[in-house]
């Protein structure tokens, strides 16, 4: 159903989409990490995925034959997600999506496989969520650098900021930052929460809710969690907000031609704490202004 929601997607924005534009489509990262318990489960999904990406590819393919018109479809890595990371990604790439859909690809155009890599390269890339990003404590420029140098592309640049916060080394402390996160602790969206430890070692919490009896127990020095706070804000109350890493992709973006589109991805306006609500017209015109500002 995924495939074909994809193609009828891709259908649609293809006759939409002005001359001389590229159309960019974001995808989910496969599958829920956790959904798949074994190495031969989560291969078999690498396996299946990678085969209906090229599925995707190909009809963008017979798209831009016909038309004229560029589409990609851009996987978005996701704390949890089957891919989640930078290191995944190019895992996946080289591992998976070239291999088995660039010989799926090329039988069904009757081209060599490196055409098929080619053009697996160009309709499939990276949408990068800064907020995900963050939150997998991974740098703007180092991953920027790692997918060019595997030449994997950006397809589309999502500016968002996720719930950023020191951990204190004393129990008061953190009682009040648990109080403080309480109502993030929501159940509309799920909120993975990555800690990190002071030797740079990583875990992760499937979600917000069960995170927080841990954070007077846990030796880690620092949280992120996959809440999408308003871009405008740096930071509330004793939580601070990961808006310095867009502020490092849009440098990024002046210095070199990574990626031309760009969406702000804040979508919580309707679950922020109390105090935090303000008039949603507002609030979005706010963060416009704010990257326009920068």
């Amino acid at each position: 159903e995924r495939v074909e929601y994809t193609l009828r997607l891709a259908r649609i924005l293809a006759a939409l989409l002005p001359a001389g534009m590229d159309g960019s489509i974001s995808t989910v990262p496969l599958s829920y990490k956790p959904w798949w318990k074994t190495d031969t489960a989560r291969e078999s999904v690498m396996s299946q995925g990678s085969l209906n990406l090229a599925t995707v590819a190909a009809e963008m393919v017979r798209i831009r034959e016909e038309t004229g018109k560029l589409l990609h479809l851009d996987l978005e890595p996701e704390p949890d997600g089957l891919i989640e990371n930078a290191a995944e990604v190019i895992d996946f790439f080289q591992d998976w999506l070239l291999p088995q859909g660039g010989a799926y690809l090329a039988k069904h155009q009757g081209i060599s496989l490196d055409s098929a890599a080619s053009l697996l390269r160009e309709h499939l890339q990276i949408c990068y969520d800064t907020c995900h990003f963050a939150v997998e404590y991974e740098e703007p420029a180092s991953v920027f650098a790692r997918l060019q140098a595997a030449e994997i592309g950006i397809g589309k640049i999502q500016l968002s900021a996720a719930l950023q916060m020191q951990l204190p080394d004393n129990i008061p402390g953190r009682q009040l930052l648990r109080e403080r996160l309480s109502p993030f602790a929501e159940s509309t969206y799920l909120h993975q929460v990555i800690e990190r430890h002071g030797d740079g070692s990583l875990s992760h919490y499937p979600d917000l809710v069960s995170a927080l009896p841990y954070l007077e127990k846990t030796q880690a020095t620092e949280w992120r969690t996959h809440f999408h706070v308003p871009i405008f804000i740096r930071d509330y109350q004793i939580l601070q907000s990961t808006q310095k890493d867009i502020v490092s992709v849009l440098k990024l973006l002046r210095e070199h031609a990574h990626c031309k589109h760009l969406e702000i991805e804040t979508y919580t306006w309707g679950v922020l704490p109390a105090e935090m609500k303000l008039d949603i017209l507002a609030s979005i015109q706010r963060e416009y202004e704010w990257v326009l500002s920068l």
